[in-house]
């Protein structure tokens, strides 16, 4: 009795063995494995390059607003001119390191989700100050 159940029981681990063995090619798997590997980078660098390109042209109205109201400064007789500088220097400080901020070096998909999402927070929030202090000293 022992020797029959012993007997099936290797039977069918032997046979277990040979169907899951059976027309497997292991370098078949690796191949495959580095081609799933190698687009997601592609798609990465090509999705980075299309982020920085959009965030620029942001960063460049940012600085024509910027510029736009340095003009209105020099041409314009402001209240509170020492204020209205400081303002205006802080705001252009803040586009600056947006710029040094695009040039980091994002090497996988999660990095780049996260630091889209802040970049774009601080964008949206620089936007809005120009455009609250647009408002405020017209």
């Amino acid at each position: 009795m022992k020797k029959s159940i012993l007997s099936i029981a290797l039977f069918a681990f032997m046979a277990g063995t040979a169907s899951i063995s059976n027309g497997q090619n292991p370098d078949k798997k690796l191949i495959v494995a580095s081609a799933n590997i190698q687009q997601p980078q592609k798609d990465l660098a090509s999705e980075v390059q299309k982020f920085r390109k959009e965030s620029e042209l942001k960063i460049k109205s940012i600085d024509n607003n910027i510029g736009d109201l340095k003009v209105y400064f020099y041409q314009n007789k402001v209240k509170g001119k020492e204020a209205f500088q400081n303002n205006l220097n802080l705001l252009e400080q803040k586009n600056d390191a947006l710029k040094v901020q695009l040039t980091a070096d994002i090497k996988d998909q999660a990095v780049l989700a996260s630091f889209k999402l802040e970049f774009n927070r601080v964008v949206d929030e620089l936007v809005k100050s120009l455009k609250d202090f647009r408002i405020k000293n017209k």
